[in-house]
């Protein structure tokens, strides 16, 4: 998925149900500034968004890409659609706070500890 306004992006996912999302950390048409004040309005809301998708067990490791290149989340046992639904719903994304792009993975050979996502 990549912002209305075009950039970097961001990705999230897996195959059949898991997935790679990353997110760049500005919209290019917007200043510095603005997107910093934006950031600091919305994360609280942001991390209720994460602990939703925790909770849900969509959600398996959110995290920072670095250095400051924005961030990642790996999803899992969530459709597509679901999860590009999800993804518009990020108050970072919805408040253009970063650009997010969905990259689906098909698993091939995993770790044992990393098998369920191959099932």
């Amino acid at each position: 998925m990549r912002h209305p306004h075009g950039g970097k992006a961001a990705r999230d996912v897996f195959d059949d149900g898991q997935y790679v999302e990353t997110r760049t950390t500005r919209c290019p048409r917007t200043s510095t500034v603005e997107v910093l004040e934006r950031q600091h309005l919305v994360r609280p809301v942001r991390r209720l968004w994460i602990r939703q998708g925790v909770q849900d067990g969509v959600f398996l490791l959110v995290g920072s890409l670095q250095p400051g290149q924005g961030g990642a989340v790996l999803a899992h046992d969530t459709t597509l659609e679901d999860l590009r639904n999800r993804v518009a719903a990020d108050p970072f994304v919805a408040h253009e706070v970063v650009s997010a792009e969905i990259i689906e993975i098909a698993p091939n050979t995993t770790d044992p500890r990393l098998a369920f996502p191959a099932a």
